[in-house]
């Protein structure tokens, strides 16, 4: 194997690293923003998550070509087989912590979306209530705690 595909792929396996470094603390800025329901900067956050996605699925790109060069497969077999065939246990290290701060990352994503999921859902509900919907009624609850049924009843929209 060419020394200079073996540092290529050093090199780009490190920026990899501190792109999804980024990304995951970009994903951790969102929970917390979105937990606190701060919406204040929120657009450029998204904008920067979308720049560090951008920018892993280039290196994921340019990873896939170092291994094509090297006479590899591009999928996680072929990852494995070059990490064997060059024996260099750093890389082998440097990848598998890639392999963790993608799965955090999609941890990170996956309960990010199910707190917007929430939010979505709560409004839907409260402009629900608040147009008088029926069925919105059903969900909803009386001074001492039971469900008010029936249209109408409780309904925001008339007074």
């Amino acid at each position: 194997m060419p020394v200079a595909n073996l540092e290529s792929m050093r090199a780009l396996l490190a920026d990899t690293t501190a792109v999804l470094e980024r990304l995951t603390a970009l994903l951790e800025e969102e929970a917390e923003r979105l937990a606190a329901q701060q919406v204040d900067g929120i657009e450029q956050l998204l904008a920067d998550k979308q720049n560090a996605l951008q920018a892993a699925h280039e290196a994921d790109q340019k990873r896939c070509q170092l291994l094509t060069e090297a006479g590899f497969a591009t999928g996680g077999e072929g990852m494995r087989a070059y990490l064997a065939a060059c024996g260099d246990a750093m890389l082998a290290t440097a990848w598998q912590h890639i392999i963790e701060l993608l799965q955090r990352a999609q941890l990170l994503n996956e309960a990010n979306g199910r707190i917007i999921h929430r939010s979505l859902d709560q409004v839907t509900r409260t402009l629900a209530i608040l147009r008088g919907d029926a069925a919105a009624e059903a969900a909803t609850y009386g001074p001492s705690g039971q469900t008010i049924a029936g249209p109408g009843r409780g309904s925001l929209s008339r007074a």
